[in-house]
């Protein structure tokens, strides 16, 4: 796939893990950022570049059911996607 990156997250509404599905494999890292609704990160963690990623946010953090904005960098882009978290 050579046209523009896109990224598809997979797995919203989440209870453990999102999954971060790229059109191709983005240059460098990857890095993945939830935040509450009030704007205070939540989790933050760097991946190596690969076309499928999974974020696991809620590994020990125990994240409260709800609504979280998920940032993904990747390429020199900001992606952003709104994700619920489910029991």
């Amino acid at each position: 796939y050579s046209g523009p990156q896109k990224l598809t997250v997979v797995g919203n509404p989440f209870r453990n893990e999102i999954k971060l599905h790229f059109a191709r494999v983005p240059e460098g890292k990857v890095k993945a950022a939830l935040f509450n609704t009030s704007g205070a990160r939540v989790f933050s963690e760097e991946y190596a570049g690969s076309d499928v990623i999974s974020v696991m946010p809620d590994n020990g953090n125990k994240l409260s059911v709800g609504t979280y904005i998920l940032k993904v960098y990747a390429d020199r882009k900001v992606y952003t996607q709104k994700v619920i978290k489910r029991k």
